[in-house]
């Protein structure tokens, strides 16, 4: 069976159109900390056994984090210093969890080496790539496809630096989606 997971499933779009494409061939978990996208993705979802709504933030460590929600209500971060989206209109303590220790616990293990991977976590996932190498479980994701923030918030400039140095490293290659992922994000796939 394949694991796909959604760093930051807003309100389920990416998740709809996996679950459309593999319907019950596929285990979903959405993660989404935002407490006001929350209601819209359990209620879109909970008639779906196999998609699991977690409402936390994924970092690599448990901790409670600061939620910046900006301006055009589709954007929250970590990073106060994120350029798009607008002003920051609220902010909200979320929790957040150990990415890596989640996979490990919570994904059998004959799951993990076909995993499917979407982050779209507003300057997070660079720590989240970081996390996912320097553990070795990079390895086991199967397909990765991720929206990179750099450009935005000035703060994760190293981090996307490293992040770069790890594919590179991997011999990771760039190109174009695949046709189920949102237009503007990259497929980041092994060229082995």
């Amino acid at each position: 069976m394949r694991t796909f997971i959604d760093l930051g499933a807003y309100v389920g779009d990416v998740t709809a159109y996996t679950l459309g494409l593999w319907g019950q061939e596929v285990e979903i978990h959405a993660f989404e900390p935002c407490p006001w996208f929350l209601p819209r993705l359990r209620e879109r979802f909970k008639d779906c056994q196999n998609v699991h709504i977690h409402d936390v933030a994924v970092g690599m460590r448990n901790e409670r984090l600061t939620l910046h929600i900006k301006n055009k209500m589709d954007a929250t971060t970590v990073y106060q210093d994120m350029r798009d989206g607008g002003p920051t209109v609220a902010k909200v303590e979320v929790k957040a969890i150990d990415f890596v220790k989640w996979v490990t616990d919570n994904i059998e293990p004959a799951n993990r080496e076909n995993i499917l991977l979407k982050m779209n976590i507003e300057g997070s996932e660079y720590i989240i790539l970081h996390g996912l190498y320097d553990s070795g479980m990079i390895e086991r994701i199967g397909w990765l496809s991720f929206l990179g923030h750099a450009d935005n918030i000035p703060s994760v400039g190293v981090d996307a630096e490293y992040a770069a140095e790890i594919l590179e490293k991997l011999n990771y290659g760039k190109e174009k989606h695949p046709e189920w992922v949102m237009r503007d994000m990259w497929r980041i796939g092994r060229n082995d």
